[in-house]
């Protein structure tokens, strides 16, 4: 097998377990392996910089990120490659689009910033999944029109419907508007809309580039479709037990499900972490 040198994960479904942890004690251990021997540990989520450093506060400094699907791509040393935005106009489509299309609100459209996280004063406690905003969002503003946020960078635009109705929402962007917009699902009817050619394998070469990594020298894990583009990119492509369907039948799986360290103890049993 190819030396690796560096190695990815989704987080959601991944490295999270259903209750949003980690086991610290083997993180600690793969990361300081890879200090060690000069790898690199990159955090691969359509979350924002703002929760993965959250979650990871007693990391920070010791991860690169690709985060928004892969439009914002930075460093260990908070050195920043990707930028990738959505114009005002773009974002006036997306939500006029979305706002015209039959959708069942799980959870209201977030606008994801530079700045901060904003939800129309219209969706405030609407949907079923409207409490797990808590977590990912804790500081969303709720504002009441768009341009409430016109000088802030807006990365993407997420929100919950019916896992079954997904498909179809997403192309309307997919198939109207691909040379500006990709939506994109992490499943469960979780969408999130962002800019075109932005995907979490386009955001990795950033960091390939940067640090002299070729492809085949990547393990990446990933269980829902937003990671498909990095698993086929990568030479050491893994899929949590638990995924989506897809990747199960395309992909080699982890040793165990994302609610028992099974991006950790596959990271550990293929790299012989002692």
């Amino acid at each position: 097998m190819v030396d690796i040198k560096m190695v990815a994960t989704d987080l959601d479904g991944t490295f999270f377990d259903d209750e949003k942890h980690i086991n610290g004690e083997k993180f600690d251990r793969v990361l300081t392996h890879f200090e060690e021997n000069g790898l690199r540990f990159v955090i691969a989520t359509g979350n924002d910089k703002r929760v993965v450093d959250r979650v990871f506060a007693d990391f920070y400094g010791r991860y690169d990120y690709v985060i928004n699907n892969g439009g914002v791509v930075i460093d260990a040393d908070q050195k920043q490659y990707r930028d990738a935005t959505l114009s005002m106009s773009d974002v006036v489509l997306i939500t006029e689009t979305l706002l015209k299309a039959d959708v069942t609100w799980r959870a209201g459209l977030v606008y994801t910033g530079e700045k901060g996280s904003y939800m129309h004063e219209d969706f405030r406690g609407v949907g079923e999944r409207f409490h797990f905003l808590e977590f990912y969002v804790p500081t969303l503003k709720f504002i009441q029109e768009l341009a409430h946020m016109s000088e802030d960078k807006i990365h993407k635009i997420s929100f919950d419907c019916l896992p079954e109705e997904a498909e179809g929402l997403m192309a309307l962007f997919n198939d109207q508007y691909s040379d500006r917009l990709y939506a994109t699902t992490s499943g469960y009817g979780s969408v999130d809309v962002i800019p075109a050619n932005v995907n979490k394998a386009t955001g990795m070469t950033y960091l390939l580039d940067a640090f002299d990594v070729k492809p085949e020298e990547v393990m990446a894990f990933g269980d829902g479709m937003n990671d498909y583009e990095m698993l086929k990119h990568v030479g050491v492509p893994i899929a949590m037990p638990n995924g989506e369907k897809r990747l199960i039948e395309e992909f080699e799986l982890a040793v165990n499900d994302n609610n028992h360290d099974g991006v950790l103890d596959t990271i550990i049993e293929r790299l012989n972490i002692k």
